[in-house]
């Protein structure tokens, strides 16, 4: 497993393990390929690839030594070798998923009070549209997601994963996903 926090910090590179834009056990930094003024870029929990969830453009760790270390691919494989985890079989983990998403979840509202459908209609989106053709419930004052308009992720017709959308603009994360453990797919893997 190539060990992305130990070359990050070796390169002087600012990156996050947590906070806004970082999902448990990735390591998020600034993508240096669309300009990125936030943490949008991250290394999976495997540390082998990084993708930019503003532009989408993947990049293999060597490609990241590479641009940050301002080498070649060649030297890249080199400079890797240092930052490899001789013991990857124990430190890699299985992630536990669900086998079914309950949807729409607990406390959820069908038909969106006025603080969510306000939300939809100054972004010029149509509520009973919304409503309609992607199944949006909101969450109002209770549970995890409250004060979110709660999007499901389908996938062959069924209900893998969700999102919930701060309708506030006053929680630190804007968007906020089901915890892996409770999806069968997480989000960033749909999407």
């Amino acid at each position: 497993m190539f060990k992305a926090t130990r070359y990050l910090g070796d390169a002087g590179v600012p990156f996050w393990t947590e906070g806004p834009n970082v999902s448990d056990g990735w390591i998020s930094f600034q993508c240096f390929c669309c300009g990125d003024r936030s943490n949008h870029r991250a290394f999976s929990p495997e540390g082998y690839v990084s993708t930019c969830f503003k532009c989408g453009v993947k990049k293999t760790y060597l490609e990241v030594i590479s641009h940050f270390s301002e080498v070649p691919i060649s030297k890249a494989k080199e400079i890797a070798a240092s930052y490899m985890s001789k013991f990857s079989f124990v430190e890699h983990e299985e992630h536990n998923r669900a086998m079914s998403v309950k949807w729409p979840p607990k406390y959820t509202e069908a038909e969106l009070p006025s603080l969510h459908a306000q939300y939809l209609a100054k972004r010029g989106f149509d509520v009973r549209r919304i409503r309609e053709l992607f199944g949006v419930v909101a969450m109002y004052q209770t549970g995890d997601f409250k004060y979110r308009l709660l999007i499901p992720v389908i996938m062959d017709g069924r209900v893998v994963t969700y999102i919930g959308r701060d309708v506030t603009d006053k929680q630190s994360l804007r968007y906020k996903n089901l915890k892996e453990e409770l999806s069968i797919f997480p989000a960033k893997e749909c999407i």
